[in-house]
């Protein structure tokens, strides 16, 4: 008898503490969403804290305008909306579609670039990545206006030169081609 009660207690007190998280994750599911990309957490062994991080298209200080095209990232790690870790990671020639794959893998789950074709954005979508696109101007900026809820942004960003198979040659960039943002 007491082994019972003792098994009906620990039952109580594992739905109690479980409940909250297994409710998230049925919301979640419920409505075909991205555990990562709807609250950004990072789950620990006992229990959760929000971090989330940022990827930045990157250069000498602003956003560059071709995500594809794109040397570096600027990576900020936020954790209760305050930065609290910033690195520039090169992309070591990973382009395009491939930039998602190297984001996922760099724990990355919310971008900022300027100009950005459909099936990077496919490819963002596909790996759970938050895309705020045909953002211009200052990197540390644009983050400190995310992370206020102020940031401008343009949801249906297009990147209009790959719609015709357009063959990229050298020391283009994306403004020559008609990126709408």
């Amino acid at each position: 008898m007491i082994r019972l009660i003792i098994l009906a207690i620990f039952l109580v007190i594992y739905l109690i503490v479980s409940l909250p998280f297994m409710l998230v994750e049925l919301i979640i599911q419920q409505f075909n969403m991205n555990l990562r990309s709807v609250i950004c957490l990072k789950w620990v062994q006992f229990g959760f804290w929000i971090v989330m991080k940022i990827a930045v298209t990157y250069e000498n200080g602003q956003i560059f305008q071709h995500f594809g095209h794109t040397e570096m990232f600027k990576v900020y790690e936020v954790e209760d909306n305050s930065i609290k870790n910033e690195s520039i990671i090169p992309t070591l020639g990973s382009g395009h579609g491939a930039l998602a794959g190297f984001l996922k893998l760099n724990n990355v789950d919310t971008l900022i670039c300027g100009g950005i074709g459909e099936g990077a954005k496919n490819a963002l979508a596909d790996a759970g990545i938050k895309l705020y696109g045909g953002v211009t101007g200052d990197a540390d900026s644009a983050v400190k206006a995310l992370l206020s809820g102020t940031l401008e942004f343009n949801p249906a960003v297009h990147c209009s030169h790959h719609d015709g198979g357009h063959n990229h040659g050298e020391g283009h960039t994306c403004g020559e081609h008609g990126c709408k943002h």
